[in-house]
């Protein structure tokens, strides 16, 4: 298995707290089956709030969050994307 760096770890790690986060909140089954197209607005979406995020300073937390959510997006992409073209 490979060793990954610190900051992947850190990141991945704050992916899984956002994704059990919103679990908690919500009565269905995550992302799957939501279209591409919404999918890819969303991660548009968390884009922009990242930016803002360093463009306002607003700590390493709340941008290592914005992070998080990127990723999350792009990850519910491509696993949707996956099921439907494999």
């Amino acid at each position: 298995m490979m060793e990954h760096r610190p900051q992947v770890d850190k990141l991945a790690d704050e992916m899984e707290r956002r994704l059990a986060a919103h679990d908690e909140d919500r009565d269905r089954d995550g992302w799957l089956g939501e279209p591409l197209e919404y999918l890819h607005i969303r991660l548009r979406t968390e884009v922009a709030e990242l930016v803002l995020a360093i463009a306002n300073q607003e700590g390493s937390e709340s941008v290592w969050r914005e992070a998080a959510d990127v990723a999350n997006f792009a990850m519910m992409l491509a696993d949707n994307y996956e099921v439907m073209y494999r």
